[in-house]
């Protein structure tokens, strides 16, 4: 088993809504990128919307270190609000949690579908304000409804019955799941890096073998030699008597651009240069075939390895510097003077991921006019007014983030995501606007310095 069926989280929920309803919401936080720790005044609950362990429980986890736009803004909204309800919609995998501060309500719907699961924060009118996955809808609809699934044998319910036994029992699955993936990584890079020996060990060989012809060659230009005056220069050829062939006619080639003089001249010099480069080969050689073998042996243990650990032991640069490091998303995240998060894309692939992936069409998007740069967003709502200060400071993100940064003024493109599409399938972040509005801006930074990274 890898998600949970309807019939476990019915379950789970009788045991888990009890506990957290009418609690106090403090934060939601990251544990990776499509999985939460949500706090509430009492307790923990995981949310985990990550293939193929699609899961929720109470867990003993408090707050990660890492806090994505999606929880950032998660965070602003619903800090001190009350869980007035916990529940299953749909009679399918679908949970709704409902928090309410006075007329304020705000919902979370959590879809442990095992294809596209998906999490939502919705207001009342269940307006969709983030998602996980992009949506094509602004409100929120529940999806038609699946086959109902019939009660499982309660031996499978008992055999993962509550939170404790259920976050045991997925750890030890992602545990090994992580082991695997590692431990075929490892492999494909030890793999990859055998066969660069081995091309270089062939290098080498094919290398040698030229340097042990020095004596052909030096014997040639002493050929040569005994027959200078017959030689001209000019000539591609000349025969000449063989006394290691029993004074049979050998035919020796010539470069007919050479003197007869710089011919032999040249001939001796490389038979030097090629027997000099006989030690040198060899060295070479056994190298490669020590870190051949090293290589080879490295395969061997990772073949043995049963454990996480045990790979981390042998291979300690493949260990995470931290378990709770950042996020590697495509884009670096600002926070404005008034509160607005402002995300900006770290390359051509990544601009192209913040747009159309990860800005919502009300989003304001901005980019310098004429020069190469980074796309910037503000994340904001539907009919929520961005302040002038948090637009400043996006332009300021946009100009330094671009070619512009280095002149003293710059224009910025400023409009709603919404206005904004790709120009041409090939092209990885290259957009076309269909309105716009210029802002005429001088460098400041001061102001740049003065924006705090998340």
């Amino acid at each position: 088993m890898t998600s949970l069926s309807y019939d476990q989280i019915q379950f789970l929920r009788g045991e888990i809504a009890p506990l957290i309803e009418f609690q106090n919401f403090i934060c939601i936080s990251n544990i990776d990128e499509r999985k939460f720790v949500v706090e509430f005044s009492k307790d923990s609950l995981l949310l985990c919307f990550q293939e193929p362990f699609l899961r929720f429980h109470l867990t003993k986890m408090g707050k990660q270190n890492h806090i994505s736009c999606f929880s950032q803004l998660i965070n602003q909204t619903l800090s001190g609000i009350n869980l007035k309800n916990f529940e299953i919609l749909n009679q399918d995998r679908i949970l709704q949690f409902t928090f309410q501060s006075g007329k304020d309500i705000f919902f979370f719907i959590g879809e442990f579908f095992q294809k596209k699961p998906n999490f939502y924060f919705l207001n009342a009118e269940k307006k969709i304000l983030i998602s996980l996955n992009p949506v094509k809808h602004d409100f929120y609809q529940l999806p038609e409804q699946t086959k109902t699934f019939k009660p499982n044998s309660k031996q499978e319910i008992s055999e993962i019955f509550n939170s404790q036994s259920i976050e045991k029992f997925y750890r030890e699955k992602e545990i090994a799941l992580a082991f695997e993936k590692k431990k075929i990584e490892i492999t494909a890079k030890t793999n990859t890096a055998i066969k660069r020996l081995e091309k270089i060990k062939k290098t080498f060989e094919n290398n040698l073998k030229k340097c042990l012809e020095w004596e052909k060659k030096q014997h040639e230009a002493t050929l040569l030699q005994a027959n200078f005056l017959s030689l001209k220069k000019g000539m591609n050829q000349i025969r000449v008597v063989d006394w290691q062939l029993d004074n049979n006619e050998i035919i020796v080639s010539l470069n007919p651009a050479l003197s007869p003089k710089d011919e032999i001249k040249k001939r001796f010099k490389e038979a030097k240069k090629l027997k000099v480069g006989i030690q040198h080969q060899e060295k070479q050689l056994l190298e490669i075939a020590d870190q051949l073998e090293l290589k080879t042996k490295e395969l061997q243990k990772i073949e043995l390895t049963r454990t996480l650990k045990e790979l981390f032991t042998l291979f300690p640069e493949t260990k995470p510097k931290d378990k709770n490091q950042e996020i590697n998303l495509p884009y670096r995240q600002y926070k404005s003077k008034t509160g607005f998060h402002i995300l900006v894309g770290k390359n051509s692939s990544s601009n192209d991921a913040l747009t159309f992936k990860y800005a919502k069409g009300y989003d304001l998007w901005l980019h310098v006019k004429d020069y190469p740069g980074s796309h910037v967003v503000i994340k904001t709502s539907k009919g929520k007014i961005v302040d002038k200060e948090t637009i400043d400071d996006a332009v300021q993100l946009a100009i330094f983030y671009s070619k512009a940064k280095n002149f003293s003024s710059a224009e910025i493109c400023l409009t709603e995501k919404k206005y904004v599409s790709r120009f041409g399938k090939s092209k990885e972040g290259k957009v076309q606007i269909s309105k716009q509005k210029i802002i005429h801006a001088k460098v400041d930074p001061e102001r740049f310095k003065s924006l705090k990274t998340h």
